[in-house]
């Protein structure tokens, strides 16, 4: 089982042809390439709704920091500290 902390893994942090075997797994299991992000960058997508438990928000703990990760009626988040 994958952990779902980890969102992204760069193609030059697997040494040899682990990086084409990771990659090749966590296309078959849906996960996209980001655009944003470096190149060889793979994501695995959680979904709001299982991380909130159906909730329309979220509280987040960051180093002794708390954000309020929250959805709006028209579907988009907003991250307030």
């Amino acid at each position: 089982m994958t952990d779902p902390v980890e969102p992204f893994v760069a193609d030059g942090e697997v040494a040899g042809g682990a990086s084409q075997q990771l990659e090749a797994e966590r296309m078959e299991k849906g996960a996209a390439r980001c655009p944003q992000h470096r190149p060889g960058t793979i994501l695995n997508p959680v979904s709001f709704d299982v991380l909130s438990e159906r909730a329309d928000e979220l509280w987040i703990e960051l180093e002794g920091q708390l954000y309020r990760l929250r959805k709006t009626k028209q579907g988009k988040l907003i991250l307030t500290k």
